[in-house]
């Protein structure tokens, strides 16, 4: 057992982790202002190009490439391996944050420092998904019907669309809060069997939630992503 919660280089996650630098918000918490809450995504916004160097070259330490669908290429291959590897390793770095209101409390440093690589794990994601879609763009977003959301106030994907008179006329993926959650506790059986990850990085790409804002009552089948790459590859919206 022990050798399976082991990377290649023989060293738990926590241990690999050592020198990892840290992401820390300026403002912690989930109960943020909109000032606060405009801070943060400015702070990310910024820090994006360098947190995709620090993760892409950590993950590749880890025997993951991230960079062939970073550069718009299948990202299948890479989200399975993304899933594996987190079932695997996840569970070998300390979770301190465990039985706290909200891990966005954390400064996501020291014992902590696997909620940066998985938060930088999800910029990564959601920059896979703007390298196919470039509709979708940061955000955060403070509706009323959204105050009670764990993403309320946050930095997250969103994307402006028709949707039925009732609902906000816009769509929103946390991709931080997905890695994070997916990561840390979806690694035990059967609900490692279920790739969250690569399903919501799919259905982003191939407009798997965009029959809702289209008036359908029943969802028409999701593009594949055959039909989706080769459309790309012949110029093809």
């Amino acid at each position: 057992m022990a050798g399976e919660l082991q990377g290649k280089t023989g060293a738990s996650l926590g241990e690999a982790l050592r020198g990892y630098v840290p992401f820390t918000p300026v403002h912690l918490g989930e109960k943020l202002s909109k000032a606060q809450a405009g801070e943060n995504l400015a702070q990310l916004l910024e820090a994006i190009p360098e947190r995709l160097k620090i993760v892409v070259a950590f993950l590749e330490q880890e025997q993951l490439d991230p960079r062939s669908a970073l550069a718009h290429n299948d990202p299948r291959p890479f989200l399975a391996a993304l899933w594996e590897w987190a079932c695997r390793r996840c569970k070998t770095a300390p979770q301190p944050w465990r039985g706290v209101s909200s891990w966005r409390a954390s400064r996501r440093d020291g014992d902590a420092i696997v909620l940066s690589l998985l938060c930088d794990i999800g910029v990564l994601l959601a920059q896979i998904i703007r390298g196919f879609r470039p509709e979708y763009y940061w955000a955060w977003v403070d509706g009323r019907e959204e105050q009670n959301m764990s993403y309320f106030r946050q930095p997250l994907l969103k994307i402006d669309a028709p949707r039925p008179e009732c609902e906000p006329s816009y769509n929103v993926f946390d991709l931080i809060d997905l890695a994070v959650g997916n990561c840390t506790q979806n690694t035990d059986f059967p609900l490692a069997l279920n790739n969250e990850i690569a399903d919501v990085v799919s259905a982003c790409v191939l407009g798997g939630y965009e029959w809702t804002w289209n008036g359908f009552t029943v969802a028409p089948p999701m593009q594949s992503w055959e039909s989706f790459l080769s459309g790309r590859a012949a110029g093809t919206p």
